[in-house]
């Protein structure tokens, strides 16, 4: 029967249809049409959408028994959905009820209503609702809580599924991941403040995302391994969730052993409301990339949605380390932590780590501007006396003073991302501080600033480098600081202040003319071996002369050394190593650390620091290589590529000698190269108020196109060699060279090489596909469009022009009008469609 609304009210269990009249007993999914069935025989509620089904078990409980992507069943015998708390050691849920529940049926919804479960006075009362929602199913649960209670675990709800392996990964709602090879014991959970994943396996058509609406308290997940099922319980609490483990600084996200990560949380008497939205993606929509060309772009979209991510520890902790680590440390003193997000292109990760980056300024920055340098888990790893309650502190092996370049580098690249003007001002006082505290440290004048070590027979390090004992003028650093000051003094303008811009421009400047000075004269260039030394003692020797790659890389990368003779001899030395070796990545010294300037433990050459294989400097390697020498920078990506498929990069380095994995302490860094494809080969660069593109291409990615997310916004990029374009809303532009383009609406920007201001505007409304390829730009500006239909009306805005200048416009050769630019540099000009071809404009001087 069919019925409009209606309640029921039997021992255990009454079923209604509700929107469509059925009683099916398959349990395939079709991907019919939305509905809500009901079968009296197996005492069950059917809820299908699309490719999405649930089941609702009504037998002495209530349950989700079943769910479905598809044909595919993703939970096993006994488990599915539920809801449930942990009193003590015992769990009270909605598979064991007392008393009878209630039915009631809708147009598009069907409620359960009495679903008591507990114990002596611990009852706890819900309603579930189930409702169809566009392409959802929403899942709401009202609870009621009877009394205060001291909640051990809570599953509001949970889903279990049927194996471990039923998902690769679940891509998280703060832009990491939840990769279950990492899943490897028969116990294990972890627990992360997030409202949202998407689940994910190689091959499969759909993803399974399942989300949390709720307002008003904080969310949080665990994610746990028992025997070898997998289950994915949410938590909703009047507070943050705080850890169980360890014992003194409750910090520890990831644990073995057990699955209550959490420790207890006292929810007052009263009602909570969860909204669940569950949902099936396509996974091409979800996780597609594009098409690759030379490539294996499914190892690409693999690896940057594990080991890129792995670093995201927390919300609010974001670093190049993985939340499996043992002491889950976090380097403050890395670069690269907002650039991952070139590559990963998730929103979620943009808008998680401006967040972690408000959280580590308000938290990890001292008075003086010093930026500590960790945190972790524990605190074993921390200098004595520096660890603070919320688990920042300096590393026991010495001052790592790259930690505060860094993080103006990430507030720099981060805004580049995410195009917040308001969330950079909040960063403006904080990062001139950090750099002013560096600057303060340039005792002699040289604008090279000094390390808190004088010596290495100090035994401190000061850089990533931690065991090496780099002291004084250390380059690594410099070279950091140089790229901060070169961003910083950028932002500084678009902030409106010249003032500060210029003097960290003219630092910058001195920092780099002595930089590149010979040893002899100050500087840290070795004319005797042809590459740059790692650093200067008080006393004026000269240590590191071993050709430490980050140093070198850093120093082209960053453009402190454009002189292009130095490059090749720089880059030719280390290719020249790498063949003889037959590495198949750049170690991080090519040669020993003189004796005595390393931590006992790295020696004999080749060993950890002191010569290992670390990947996490990858894309400082590609980027150096890659516009010069792009055949040599995709050689090396792909053999990361290469060891994905044999190991999945999960390993801290790779010993010199055998090129094999070593270490536990997993690296996001590991998928560093992969960010050096995107940014570097195929040249995609997000600034903040557009798109920035900047290919180096070896002839094999020819022909590829990727499919890219930024604000919000999608752009197609096609790649081609000598004329590359990219696509958004109505409009398509191809240039030879550099560009950028912006989508504004029905707005289309574009922008002429490196330039942040636009160089040409075009509108339309509702205009399809345009063409328009760009043949030239100094002078003369000339262009071709490709209108496909006489409907379309496209506006035009030449920028950037010399103001007050009469120019001329032609349309295929024939004067259209003379235009005078405006004081903005600006002239405008309007065209209809001609579907009969292409149309060359030119706008000339007059």
């Amino acid at each position: 029967m069919t019925c409009r609304k209606r309640d029921w009210i039997l021992p255990f269990a009454i079923l209604c249809v509700s929107r469509f009249a059925a009683a099916g007993t398959s349990d395939a999914v079709g991907g019919g049409a939305p509905s809500i069935h009901t079968d009296v025989v197996r005492k069950t509620v059917r809820v299908e959408n699309g490719r999405l089904g649930l089941r609702i078990n009504l037998n002495g409980g209530c349950r989700l028994d079943s769910i479905w992507l598809g044909s595919k069943s993703l939970v096993g015998t006994g488990q599915g959905g539920y809801s449930g708390i942990r009193i003590g050691r015992l769990w009270y849920t909605s598979r064991n009820l007392r008393g009878n529940l209630r039915v009631v049926a809708g147009e598009d919804s069907v409620t359960i209503a009495n679903i008591r479960y507990g114990s002596g006075d611990t009852f706890v009362d819900e309603s579930w609702t189930f409702a169809l929602d566009g392409g959802s199913i929403l899942w709401t649960i009202d609870r009621v809580l009877p009394r205060v209670l001291n909640i051990e675990g809570d599953a509001f709800p949970a889903f279990a599924f049927g194996s471990i392996h039923v998902f690769d990964a679940a891509l998280l709602g703060n832009g990491g991941v939840a990769w279950f090879r990492l899943f490897n014991d028969t116990a294990l959970a972890y627990g992360v403040h997030t409202d949202r994943l998407t689940f994910w396996k190689t091959g499969d058509e759909s993803c399974l995302e399942v989300g949390s609406l709720a307002e008003g308290g904080s969310s949080a997940l665990t994610l746990s391994r028992l025997d070898t099922s997998l289950t994915c319980a949410f938590a909703l609490s009047p507070a943050d969730l705080a850890y169980r483990y360890d014992a003194m600084t409750h910090r520890r996200r990831f644990i073995r052993g057990s699955t209550d990560v959490w420790q207890t949380t006292g929810h007052p008497a009263g009602r909570y409301r969860q909204v669940i939205r569950i949902s099936s993606p396509s996974a091409q929509d979800e996780l597609g990339r594009g098409t690759f060309r030379g490539i294996d772009g499914e190892a690409v979209t693999s690896i940057l949605n594990t080991i890129a991510r792995l670093g995201v520890i927390d919300s609010r902790h974001y670093g190049g380390n993985s939340w499996h680590t043992p002491y889950g440390p976090i380097c403050l003193h890395e670069q690269y932590i907002a650039q991952f997000n070139v590559a990963i292109d998730d929103g979620n990760y943009t808008r998680g780590y401006a967040k972690c980056l408000d959280y580590y300024r308000d938290h990890a920055i001292l008075p003086d501007g010093r930026v500590k340098s960790r945190w972790a888990y524990t605190d074993e790893d921390a200098m004595p006396g520096t660890a603070d309650s919320l688990g920042f502190y300096e590393a026991q092996w010495g001052i790592l003073l790259d930690s505060n370049p860094d993080f103006v580098i990430n507030v720099a690249d981060q805004f580049d991302q995410s195009g917040d003007f308001a969330w950079l001002r909040t960063h403006k006082l904080s990062c001139e501080k950090v750099l002013d505290f560096m600057l303060k440290r340039d005792a002699d004048g040289d604008s090279l600033v000094e390390m808190m070590t004088g010596s290495h027979r100090e035994k401190k390090g000061s850089d990533w480098l931690d065991v090496i004992w780099a002291s004084w003028e250390n380059a690594f650093v410099n070279a950091e600081l140089y790229h901060a000051l070169d961003r910083w003094s950028e932002l500084e303008s678009v902030m409106g202040d010249s003032s500060r811009a210029d003097g960290y421009r003219a630092f910058a400047a001195g920092l780099k003319r002595n930089f590149n000075r010979s040893t002899s004269e100050g500087g840290f260039w070795q004319d005797s071996t042809g590459w740059y030394v790692h650093w200067r003692e008080k006393d004026g020797t000269v240590w590191g002369n071993n050709l430490v790659t980050p140093v070198n890389f850093m120093a082209i990368a960053y453009g402190i050394c454009d002189d292009p003779l130095r490059r090749s001899i720089i880059l030719d030395a280390i290719q020249l190593q790498m063949q003889k070796e037959r590495l198949f990545f750049w170690p991080v010294c090519m040669f020993p650390y003189e004796p005595g300037a390393a931590h006992g433990n790295e020696y004999p050459f080749p060993t950890y620091e002191n010569g290992d294989l670390f990947l996490s400097w990858g894309e400082l390697g590609v980027r150096a290589y890659a516009a010069g020498h792009p055949d040599v920078a995709l050689r090396y990506v792909r053999n990361v590529i290469d060891r994905y498929r044999r190991d999945g990069l999960a390993f801290q380095r790779y010993l010199r000698g055998t090129q094999q994995g070593a270490g536990d302490d997993i690296l996001a860094g590991n998928a560093s190269a992969i960010t050096g494809l995107y940014r570097d080969i195929y040249g995609i660069q997000p600034r903040y108020n557009r798109l920035y593109l900047d290919p180096h291409l070896a002839k094999d990615l020819y022909g590829t196109r990727i499919r890219y997310r930024l604000r919000g916004v999608e752009y197609d990029i096609d790649l081609d060699g000598a004329l590359n374009a990219i696509a958004v809303g109505g409009f398509r532009v191809s240039s030879p060279g550099d560009f950028a383009v912006a989508a504004e609406g029905d707005r289309f920007l574009w922008y002429a090489g490196s330039s942040a201001r636009p160089a040409m505007a075009l509108s339309g409304s509702g205009v399809d596909r345009i063409q328009v390829s760009i043949r030239e730009w100094s002078g003369s500006r000339r262009w071709t469009e490709k209108n496909p239909s006489s409907v379309n009306v496209v506006s035009h805005e030449v920028m950037d022009l010399p103001p007050n200048r009469e120019y001329e416009v032609y349309c295929n050769r024939r004067i259209v009008g003379t235009r005078t630019a405006d004081a903005r540099g600006i002239i405008q000009f309007s065209n209809g469609g001609d579907s009969a071809g292409e149309q060359l404009f030119e706008v000339i001087p007059r």
